[in-house]
């Protein structure tokens, strides 16, 4: 618990005088395009499930900084663990949209811990989902699948978020 306090602690300092900064600079690009999500993440192996729960908790942050009509170009910071396991994966992602399907793919580094030791390794993610709410500040459910190619797939499985756009 103290780990996901320090990750809120750290996204809020560094996420607050970015925006303020983007306010008073005019620069209205680090302000927009963002993405919130949090929810649940179920891992694969049965030896995760023992070790952390049955369920996760997963939140992230992803920033747009490509747009064309249907696609985007994004970063992204999210947060998946219980207790001691955890990974925290920094992907660049491709994101689509259509008529409120969302979907797309994404690449990065992992930081994480599985049921042994702290390890880095690469991290990816496959995404679908539907906006609830269309418009500037979309409200959507994404269905997600996060993995590494470490810790013996210890940090896979699925997870199921609730996201805000603005």
């Amino acid at each position: 618990m103290k780990k996901i306090v320090s990750l809120l602690v750290c996204a809020i300092v560094i996420g607050v005088p970015t925006a303020a900064l983007a306010q008073f600079t005019g620069d209205s690009e680090l302000g927009q395009n963002w993405e919130l999500r949090v929810g649940g993440f179920v891992p694969e192996k049965k030896a995760s499930r023992s070790f952390g729960g049955d369920v996760w908790l997963a939140i992230g942050a992803e920033h747009a900084f490509y747009v064309a009509d249907r696609w985007s170009g994004t970063i992204s910071l999210d947060y998946y663990g219980a207790e001691d396991i955890y990974s925290v994966p920094i992907c660049l992602n491709a994101r689509g949209k259509s008529e409120g399907l969302r979907y797309g793919a994404g690449i990065g580094l992992s930081l994480g811990h599985d049921i042994e030791k702290g390890l880095s390794a690469l991290a990816y993610n496959l995404s679908v989902g539907y906006e609830l709410k269309a418009g500037p500040n979309p409200i959507f459910v994404d269905l997600r699948y996060l993995g590494t190619n470490a810790s013996r797939s210890e940090l896979n499985g699925f997870s199921l978020v609730v996201g805000y756009g603005f």
